[in-house]
């Protein structure tokens, strides 16, 4: 019963798994990684990776993507006008990745910040000032909000965006994405788990959002912003319970 449960929940089945390999994380490793990463070799890389670790900065990664989808969408509009539906297509395949790229983002971000203050658990650089090692209250705020990692989160969400609309970047980007996570322990800001629990948590929102944004039977996360308004409107007429819903309230439905 427990395989066959497992076979249709894969996600949560790994998300089982995430959570105990954090607790042993936690436990056993998380401490004495941070101790010896403070010490070194590792500390002339600091500096190094201070630089890898901004790439973890959201603020630029959502300004292209932002641009990147207001092109794609007028560039689709613009080409079905012109009845040049191949590629129009290409471009609304765009337009899809970016939605799921700011689906992936706002989801992971709400959460994250959630988990951040009910969690809070403080972060390294206690440690290494006060001898702290554990949690604060809850809703705490600094420095007691270092579970998961924020900039992880956003390598990630990038990566995993990049890596579903070019499957032969996969590898580069996720490793780019994991050398942010381990510029965050070099830099004293998070501990393992704390990296390895943003990177499981946005990999698998990503997933979750692509069976929306990615799947070809779902017609309008592919199309502009200026056509979702006649879409709705046609969803609404081929939904049954919409049609009974609005011959209930017609004066026509009430005279008959």
């Amino acid at each position: 019963a427990f395989d066959a449960w497992m076979e249709r929940h894969r996600l949560a089945y790994a998300t089982l798994i995430v959570v105990a390999a954090c607790f042993v994380l936690v436990l056993f490793v998380d401490l004495p990684l941070a101790i010896w990463l403070n010490s070194g070799a590792w500390v002339a890389l600091d500096p190094a990776f201070r630089l890898i670790g901004e790439l973890g900065r959201p603020e630029g990664f959502v300004a292209a993507a932002i641009l990147l989808a207001l092109l794609a969408a007028w560039s689709a509009w613009r080409l079905d006008a012109r009845d040049r539906g191949p590629e129009a297509a290409w471009w609304r395949w765009v337009l899809r990745h970016c939605y799921l790229l700011f689906a992936t983002l706002l989801s992971s971000t709400a959460l994250l910040h959630l988990l951040k203050q009910v969690v809070g658990r403080l972060r390294p650089r206690v440690w290494f000032s006060d001898g702290h090692y554990g949690l604060d209250w809850p809703f705490a705020g600094f420095p007691a909000d270092s579970f998961p990692s924020g900039h992880t989160q956003v390598a990630f969400a990038v990566a995993v965006a990049i890596a579903l609309a070019a499957p032969r970047w996969a590898l580069v980007v996720y490793l780019l994405a994991a050398l942010v996570g381990l510029s965050r322990i070099v830099n004293e800001m998070h501990y393992l788990s704390d990296v390895v629990a943003a990177a499981f948590m946005v990999i698998a929102l990503a997933l979750l959002w692509k069976r929306w944004f990615l799947d070809p039977a779902a017609r309008w996360p592919g199309t502009t912003p200026l056509a979702w308004p006649a879409l709705w409107r046609a969803r609404r007429r081929r939904d049954p319970r919409g049609r009974q819903a609005a011959a209930k309230s017609s004066p026509a439905s009430t005279r008959a």
